[in-house]
């Protein structure tokens, strides 16, 4: 009869545990697309681009940051 009772106690546990594993699955954050920038690749390791590449790299930096919170 302990037995029994044991693996009633068991099941409802190992239930338990699945109804719980499936609902607290977290949501994954979609990443926003990566701008293709012209970047020019200086001697000592620097970059130079326009104002307007330097501008959607910030933007994207932004929506990545708001995607990780």
């Amino acid at each position: 009869m302990n037995a029994i009772n044991l693996q009633k106690i068991l099941l409802a546990g190992l239930i338990s545990i699945s109804v719980m594993a499936c609902l607290g699955n977290p949501v994954r954050p979609i990443a926003p697309t990566k701008p293709s920038l012209n970047v020019i690749q200086m001697e000592d390791g620097s970059m130079c681009m326009s104002a307007e590449n330097a501008e959607k790299l910030g933007i994207y930096i932004l929506e990545l940051e708001r995607a990780v919170q």
